[in-house]
């Protein structure tokens, strides 16, 4: 129906190579034996597994909420007499569900007395309690949560291959999602500063591909993971079957 997907320009893909090549020195030097390591290197062989899932979720963080929110097809530029933004399309749909919810209507799409993507609904009602009715507010909120796929998308990568690929791709998921904000009057896609089910359903399949790795890569071992796996699949689904 649309054009296709947004794009990663070159130099994005330079930054986040330059990133994996500088994770790459620091796991040389962290690696190289010495008599007495600094206070920097003792920290790092300890907690560098932490620091880094922080890093990264930390900048997405950043580098999504910077962007401006703009009017596209599921968002309204602000309108008077409030000059709010309010979602359309399908991200109006949704929202509805979360509104019904809490004005104890129970979970109604369209009006029907049942609910499509119920996990989703859950979701945004959980959202819209917290932040309240500033689309601003529960975007924000929204932000925090979905920032965990770049963390998710390190981990899967490093399950994979290695550290440095690991940042290098989670550099370009960040990249490629502030693109999506940036274009998004001219190319419509979902991303995270709509009220859709795309991202969300992204963040839980990203999850069920990294649970199904680390079990594969010990099944005997790891059983246990088998169920997980197949939860997260679940979640996946109540969120979008598609």
């Amino acid at each position: 129906w649309n054009l296709q997907g947004v794009p990663i320009v070159g130099w994005q893909v330079l930054v986040a190579w330059l990133a994996g090549m500088l994770m790459l020195a620091f796991s040389v030097y962290l690696d190289r034996p010495s008599p007495h390591p600094s206070w920097i290197k003792r920290f790092a062989l300890r907690r560098l597994a932490l620091l880094l899932v922080f890093l990264i979720w930390l900048a997405a963080v950043l580098a999504w909420q910077s962007a401006p929110i703009l009017p596209n097809w599921f968002i309204t530029e602000p309108v008077s007499p409030n000059y709010e933004y309010y979602p359309r399309s399908d991200a109006q749909a949704y929202d509805v569900m979360a509104q019904s919810a809490l004005v104890g209507e129970g979970f109604r799409y369209y009006g029907l007395l049942y609910t499509r993507r119920p996990l989703l609904a859950m979701y945004l009602t959980l959202l819209r309690l917290l932040g309240g009715q500033g689309y601003i507010q529960v975007i924000f909120l929204q932000v925090l949560v979905l920032a965990c796929i770049p963390v998710l998308i390190y981990w899967l990568t490093k399950a994979l291959h290695n550290r440095t690929s690991a940042v290098i791709a989670a550099a370009l998921i960040i990249f490629r999602e502030v693109n999506s904000i940036w274009l998004t009057e001219r190319i419509t896609s979902s991303h995270v500063k709509l009220l859709m089910a795309d991202l969300p359903s992204m963040l839980l399949t990203v999850l069920v591909a990294f649970v199904g790795v680390i079990w594969l890569q010990n099944i005997a071992g790891r059983k246990l993971l088998a169920l997980v796996c197949g939860a997260a699949l679940g979640f996946a689904m109540l969120v979008r079957p598609e």
